[in-house]
This record gives structure tokens, sequence and C-alpha cells, in this order.
């Protein structure tokens, strides 16, 4: 899918999925967040298996923060939430 923007790096992409989410910072996206739900059952590869927990702790490898909760995207980015 094409998001029909000029300029990738000033765009932000959360997304539960890994593949999806490393695929948005490789095109370039500025900000990107992988949502981590522990316990979730997922499909990857045609294979089922399930996430286990990271202890709940906001992660960041390679440009992308794995978060655990939603809300934690006020602490990692602060910047677009208006006080």
């Amino acid at each position: 899918m094409q998001a029909n923007i000029s300029d990738p790096s000033k765009c932000l992409f959360v997304d539960d999925s890994e593949q999806n989410v490393i695929g948005a910072k490789e095109l370039g996206w500025g900000r990107c967040a992988h949502f981590y739900e522990p316990g979730l059952q997922t499909v990857e590869g045609g294979k089922a298996k399930t996430l286990s927990q990271n202890g709940g702790a906001t992660t960041e490898t390679d440009g992308i923060v794995v978060i655990n909760n939603l809300e934690e995207l006020r602490i990692v980015w602060p910047d677009i939430f208006s006080k």
C-alpha cells in the first residue's frame, strides 16, 4: 500500500506486525513502533507462535521502539501529544 507522502522521514508508524514495522523503517519512515502484546497468539511464516513477556519494558532496537501498551507512546514520543 502506498501512503502518498513526500517525506517519509516525518511519518510515524505503529503496528503489531514486526515485519510491517521493519518494512516501514526500511522505507525511511521517521519513527516506528512495534506494538507487542505478550501472550498474544500470532502467525508468522505460516506458523503460530505465542509472544512471550519482555517484562513490560519499552525497548528500542535499530531505531524501532517496542511498546506493550499504546499509552507508552506518550513517553517515547512526547512531542506528538498536546499537554
